[in-house]
């Protein structure tokens, strides 16, 4: 497990902290979950004028906009609030709908999404996505919390991050 960071200082002096860091991209790093240095690193996190990054329902959209359905696959969306329920099964239509037909987009899963966040104030609470890794598959879940869950070597995740969220002001 991972935890993404932004930081505003130099990352240099942040991973002089410990070997747990990954950089990703100018001020984003993942810190690899470790409980004794992570206590010792948050304690040290002010000093370096650091944060921890939380995944807005916004952030999610600019990354799922991003992923191309012949390279990615998105295994699950999950939603925040009460209302989860009443959209689990619709949300979970869209995602099938998506992969049973070439000539249906993200962009119509994207749009009903927003119309959800827009309506009801539903925030996402973390997507499942699954990809191939020297052709196997695995899987990788975001967290709104900014805690990332994978299968994925350091090396793929690294090259995933920055391809999704390099580009996206954090």
């Amino acid at each position: 497990m991972y935890k993404v960071f932004k930081s505003l200082g130099t990352i240099n002096l942040i991973k002089s902290l410990s070997n747990c860091i990954l950089e990703i991209s100018s001020g984003v790093f993942l810190f690899k979950y470790d409980v004794a240095q992570y206590e010792y690193f948050l304690n040290k996190m002010s000093k370096y004028n650091c944060k921890q990054l939380i995944f807005t329902s916004e952030i999610f959209f600019k990354i799922l906009k991003k992923i191309d359905k012949n390279e990615i696959r998105i295994r699950e969306i999950k939603i925040t609030e009460d209302l989860a329920e009443e959209f689990d099964d619709e949300i979970k239509s869209l995602i099938l709908e998506l992969y049973s037909d070439d000539n249906i987009s993200i962009t119509k899963l994207l749009n009903r999404l927003k119309l959800f966040e827009e309506s009801d104030g539903i925030e996402i609470d973390h997507i499942h996505l699954s990809l191939k890794e020297d052709r196997r598959t695995k899987k990788i879940k975001i967290y709104n919390n900014g805690i990332i869950s994978t299968t994925l070597s350091e090396k793929y995740l690294c090259e995933f991050l920055i391809k999704y969220l390099g580009e996206i002001k954090l």
